[in-house]
């Protein structure tokens, strides 16, 4: 149950129908694994800690730079030079009370070979690399845990989740299949500020939706500069080297 603060605190979103006293409740009980504190992932974490999710996990190596702060909202200019997980859990339990916010300054193989996936309801790929989503998607299907995929370039944005592990849902290799791509990040192809934010505020409602059991399957499309959108209907690959029937034997 939730007590007479946190009714206060969450009042606007238990009147929705869509989330409700139950649901509020499910959303503090939660569990969700960030990987990745930049452009997407702060906005991501700050808009789910005040949505009152219960744990959130930071995972990422990086330190904050100056080039990081016109998007990386959770990080002020006295915070180049210190750890980004550091600085983000901080923020996190400073502005939501309810939170339990930990930081991980390692990699996300680093972070798999010591820790389970099995305890999140939610992980969440907030990386933009190509490598590091099919290593979190491998041990998402491995752990049968959800898995949101988010992102962002130049002013167009990706949003999919993944759970491979079902016999009737993709998994992300399944849509970028088994060749490696070159990666081609913020630092070669540019980014617009307000449009990452776009797009990790509105992973963050599919994230309350795959806690609150209520995801939608495809690869939803937007560009944020002309708001085209367009949603992606997936099919599970059968030779998919993560998920396919060959890959379980």
């Amino acid at each position: 149950m939730l007590n007479d603060v946190q009714l206060e605190r969450y009042s606007r979103q238990i009147l929705l129908s869509k989330l409700d006293l139950q649901g509020q409740a499910a959303l503090l009980a939660s569990r969700v694994l960030i990987v990745g504190a930049g452009g997407l992932g702060c906005p991501l974490a700050i808009y789910l800690a005040r949505s009152g999710v219960g744990v959130l996990e930071i995972v990422d190596s990086d330190k904050v730079e100056l080039s990081n702060l016109p998007r990386q909202i959770g990080y002020q200019s006295q915070d180049i030079g210190s750890a980004k997980a550091e600085v983000l859990a901080r923020e996190l339990r400073s502005s939501s009370p309810d939170v339990q916010a930990r930081a991980h300054t390692i990699s996300f193989s680093e972070y798999v070979r010591n820790e389970s996936l099995s305890c999140f309801n939610l992980v969440i790929d907030a990386t933009d690399s190509v490598s590091a989503a099919k290593d979190l998607n491998r041990s998402s299907i491995a752990a049968q845990v959800p898995l949101l995929y988010v992102s962002a370039i130049g002013t167009e944005g990706r949003i999919f989740v993944s759970e491979g592990w079902r016999a009737e849902r993709p998994c992300v290799e399944c849509w970028l299949g088994p060749a490696d791509r070159q990666e081609q990040g913020c630092q070669t192809m540019g980014v617009l500020s307000p449009s990452v934010g776009a797009i990790a505020v509105l992973a963050g409602v599919q994230a309350i939706k795959i806690l609150l059991e209520q995801p939608k399957s495809g690869v939803f499309c937007i560009d944020t500069w002309t708001l085209d959108t367009m949603n992606l209907a997936l099919s599970k690959d059968p030779q998919c080297a993560a998920c396919g029937v060959d890959s379980r034997g």
